[in-house]
């Protein structure tokens, strides 16, 4: 499969995915969300979860080749990441103004999709890379090990302090006991579709609502100690469902996660920030979709009168001072934008087509030293083959006579760089000349070696 059909395919399926998303929430209105179902485009932790596992499957696994392999492939993950976020973070004022918050919120999630890299990687083909990075192997293995370092760094101090917040904020908490408001939030649930009852706490330690928890058996609603009329639990409970509905606790862990791995990228850390002020914006957006100027001007009012922070893998009401001067010149002059559909399918398709484009490779060498001092001793031309070598020839034709000695001789001269991906192909109309070397131990052939040779690159397939 092409790496552009590919991309359309994918792009193509989450625009359908989305609107479908789209219009489960705009039902609420009228009927209530089946229980269980979730409204995210794609499940935020996809990309930590296939992390986790192909980690886990690479520690059981002796290739030392193999693992630079799957190392050098992460760093190009990585990499990925962190140019796309770039690239968003520049669009994002336009962004913001053309197309709705929500998706905008779901532009942070789509390098999630990135997991797919290893379907794409053996069963895509994709052009060779346009930029490839030289790394030799041993710094190869220093710089892993940097990163490694840093990432398990970050990544304990978020658990860490998401937990002691999180013990903090329960610690002296005392639970809801106003049974009216009670059903009104679980009702409320229930119509979003909340599987669990989501136990609501009252906590002195914070100045705004907060969610708190990644799964529904470990969320828990923890409002201040605030006198709220009736209308404003409404507000608040469709806000913070509205955040639990679509996992924004997990999008907040998810942007973690790519700080993490990125942690030698100031970049990562500033799309952090901006992702929370998104999910805040389109739980806004969602809250107030069609209401009147009255519901607006009361909503605005909460938001000051519950300014604070988040912490952890939460989220919150009323969040910064920044956000919060933004967020209410949206919630007091709101404008028509776009569902942002189509740039979603957009970033896919980006995202997908970028993938190959770079490549990490070892140091250069001739191909005598990285091949064929190697190779056993009976290695011999299999058969040659020339694409358009005389004027009636089209396509590819066989040679049938050659000196092996000055042709195998020519090749071992070539310097060339081993690649630590795999996958790529190259334009036919670029291929010159095709040889096919076998290596003979007692007379059975044991691997094939195949040398493509055009006028700018050598491409070697290794056994």
């Amino acid at each position: 499969m092409s790496q552009i059909y590919f991309s359309l395919l994918l792009a193509g399926m989450n625009i359908a995915v989305f609107n479908h998303r789209i219009n489960m929430e705009r039902n609420l209105k009228t009927e209530n969300i089946k229980k269980g179902h979730k409204t995210f485009l794609v499940e935020p932790l996809m990309l930590p979860i296939f992390f986790i596992t192909a980690l886990i499957t690479l520690l059981v696994i002796d290739s030392d080749l193999h693992i630079s392999t799957v190392l050098a492939n992460w760093g190009l993950l990585f990499l990925y990441i962190s140019i796309y976020y770039a690239l968003l973070l520049l669009l994002l004022p336009l962004l913001r103004q053309v197309i709705r918050a929500w998706a905008c919120a779901t532009l942070w999630l789509i390098p999630n999709f990135l997991y797919i890299t290893s379907y794409i990687t053996k069963n895509t083909v994709y052009p060779y890379p346009r930029l490839v990075v030289t790394v030799p192997h041993q710094l190869l293995s220093t710089l892993i090990w940097i990163w490694a370092i840093g990432f398990v760094c970050v990544i304990v101090w978020q658990f860490i302090s998401h937990f002691r917040y999180r013990r903090l904020l329960l610690k002296n908490a005392e639970e809801f006991t106003d049974n009216t408001i009670l059903s009104s939030w679980y009702n409320e649930a229930k119509r979003h579709g909340i599987k669990h009852k989501i136990p609501v706490m009252i906590s002195k330690t914070i100045s705004t609502p907060i969610t708190i928890g990644c799964f529904n058996r470990t969320m828990r609603l923890v409002l201040p100690k605030q006198n709220y009329t009736e209308e404003d639990f409404s507000l608040i409970f469709r806000h913070e469902l509205r955040h639990i509905l679509r996992a924004d606790t997990r999008t907040k862990m998810f942007m973690g996660f790519c700080a993490a791995i990125c942690w030698f990228n100031p970049l990562s850390w500033v799309a952090r920030r901006k992702t929370s002020d998104d999910l805040e914006l389109s739980c806004d957006e969602a809250v107030l979709a069609d209401t009147d100027e009255i519901t607006r001007r009361q909503y605005a009012e909460l938001l000051l009168k519950n300014a604070g922070n988040s912490r952890g893998y939460t989220t919150c009401l009323s969040a910064s001072a920044n956000s919060l001067r933004y967020r209410l010149r949206n919630i007091v002059k709101p404008t028509k934008r776009f569902s942002g559909s189509v740039v979603v399918g957009i970033a896919i398709i980006a995202l997908v087509m970028m993938v190959g484009t770079v490549a990490v490779a070892d140091s250069s060498t001739t191909v005598q030293t990285a091949i064929f001092d190697k190779a056993s001793t009976g290695i011999a031309i299999n058969y040659i083959e020339a694409y358009k070598w005389g004027e009636n020839q089209k396509n590819y034709g066989n040679v049938y006579g050659w000196n092996e000695e000055l042709l195998t001789r020519y090749i071992a001269s070539l310097h060339a760089k081993q690649l630590y991906s795999e996958g790529y192909t190259i334009n036919i109309d670029d291929v010159l000349l095709l040889v096919n070397y076998k290596e003979v131990i007692d007379g059975k052939v044991t691997s094939i070696i195949q040398f493509i040779i055009t006028d700018k690159l050598l491409f070697v397939s290794i056994p």
